[in-house]
């Protein structure tokens, strides 16, 4: 790995994509059906990975309230 301002960006680079491919492999799991998924925000500043982590949470009550009224 080389050590100067391009090698430092071209790891920053490699970090994001891998990041957005964890992503992009929750949101495909979420969009099966998998409620299970959860994505840890990898910073506070990580708007998109809270974003991502308060959504299945949601999608996770939402089902569960809807299964509680179907079984009254």
């Amino acid at each position: 790995v080389v050590d100067d301002e391009i090698g430092q960006m071209a790891s920053a680079f490699r970090r994001m994509i891998d990041y957005l491919s964890g992503l992009s492999v929750a949101a495909d799991n979420i969009a099966s059906g998998d409620l299970t998924v959860r994505v840890e925000p990898v910073s506070e500043r990580d708007q998109l990975g809270k974003s991502f982590s308060q959504m299945a949470i949601n999608l996770t009550d939402v089902v569960g309230k809807v299964r509680v009224s179907l079984a009254i």
